[in-house]
């Protein structure tokens, strides 16, 4: 997924009975797809014959897809520059991302006393489930402004879902009046 990182461990191996000399090891291709070595190669490196050396590749993917690179190998062997591909995939993390519908609510004029309500609509328009974990209003109580049947515990929204509350006006005095309501969730976008 784009929030972690994959390690391999890479092994050079010496079948030879000559001493293997390796100048360099580096990323050829891939360092921009998210490919990358654990710690710079500190060479050269002599392996001695039957012996092996090891170098962990760490791929941390920077974009949902597949991606290929490689890794370069600069030795005294006969085939020179060796080039081993890498392929990874980046697969996107699922989020949750709250809408909220309208975004503004206008009661127009309403009678002292009287009582409007309105409706709200949060959706999930993410593809894991939405937590949200507390619906209040942090300002207007006292103008008359109240969540009507408004949930008391955190709730969840699966992807696609709904939840409607209502928002109702009672006005104690004349005037403008204005609230505002705080959606407190793990929305992707924040809460609102």
């Amino acid at each position: 997924s784009l929030d972690a990182s994959v390690e391999r461990v890479l092994t050079i191996r010496n079948p030879s009975e000559g001493e293997l000399s390796i100048s360099d090891i580096r990323i050829g291709t891939g360092a921009d797809a998210g490919f990358a070595l654990s710690e710079l190669f500190a060479g050269p490196v002599e392996v001695a014959p039957g012996g092996a050396f090891t170098v962990t590749v760490v791929f941390t993917p920077l974009a949902a897809g597949e991606v290929a690179g490689s890794v370069e190998i600069e030795s005294n062997a006969e085939a020179g520059l060796v080039t081993i591909p890498l392929s990874g995939v980046g697969e996107a993390v699922p989020t949750a991302r709250l809408v909220v519908a309208p975004e503004a609510i206008d009661y127009g004029e309403v009678p002292l006393s009287d009582t409007q309500i309105q409706e709200l609509t949060l959706r999930n328009d993410g593809d894991a489930a939405l937590s949200v974990n507390a619906i209040a209003l942090t300002t207007g109580a006292d103008v008359g402004f109240a969540l009507v049947d408004a949930p008391s515990a955190a709730f969840e929204i699966v992807p696609g879902g709904e939840f409607v509350v209502g928002v109702e006006l009672t006005p104690t005095v004349e005037g403008a009046l204005t609230g505002n309501l705080q959606i407190t969730s793990d929305s992707v976008d924040g809460s609102p």
